[in-house]
């Protein structure tokens, strides 16, 4: 069920992803300049920077609605802690799913002849691919922007005080359909608009 804590948590989350693959792209530069095998850089097969950009942004979006959203409202350190997991869990599914598209397309292009080098050459995507993360920025983004995340849904920045944004969202109309408000339901902590009509 839709949550003010799933709906910060998704846009927190794709914030993050987004500005952790656009922080990467001078050390992938960097790594095609000084040769490094990755699945980014590789000679053969190009992903765009814009392209991982985007995918990134959009697996923090379901990272913060399925695994940070519902796992507020037990405490600060609990939703630190949750916030640093649901980052750990977008890295990996970024390194899985980029290095099985990787996989794929170096199979298509026949440089795996059997099944065996084609799961060799995967985990072997995912560890080169993995070095690129290893610069203290990017790193320092991921882990700070984890754990701000995680406070912010559970409600303990910003004034939130410890009201935290568990209850389901529901649609308030006003003056003929002119404003929309998501309110959590019987919950006065946090209150989302989106205007999409004219007129009062």
């Amino acid at each position: 069920m839709p949550t003010a804590a799933k709906f910060v948590a998704a846009l927190s989350f794709a914030l993050l992803g987004f500005l952790a693959a656009e922080m990467l792209k001078p050390h992938v530069a960097l790594a095609t300049w000084l040769g490094v095998p990755s699945m980014i850089s590789d000679g053969s097969i190009k992903i765009s920077l814009e392209t991982l950009s985007i995918f990134t942004g959009g697996l923090g979006l379901l990272t913060g609605w399925f695994v940070l959203g519902p796992r507020v409202g037990q405490g600060m350190l609990a939703a630190a802690l949750a916030g640093i997991s649901a980052m750990v869990t977008m890295v990996v599914g970024a390194l899985m799913s980029l290095a099985a598209y990787q996989t794929i397309q170096a199979a298509l292009r026949k440089k795996f002849d059997t099944i065996s080098e084609s799961m060799v050459g995967y985990f072997q995507y995912v560890v080169d691919d993995a070095s690129l993360l290893n610069a203290p920025d990017v790193l320092v983004t991921l882990f700070v922007g984890s754990i701000l995340a995680g406070c912010c849904v559970n409600g303990r920045i910003g004034g939130g005080g410890d009201t935290v944004l568990t209850q389901p969202l529901v649609l308030n109309r006003i003056k003929n359909d002119a404003f929309v408000s998501l309110w959590p339901a019987q919950c006065g902590c946090a209150r989302f608009g989106v205007a999409f009509g004219a007129g009062a």
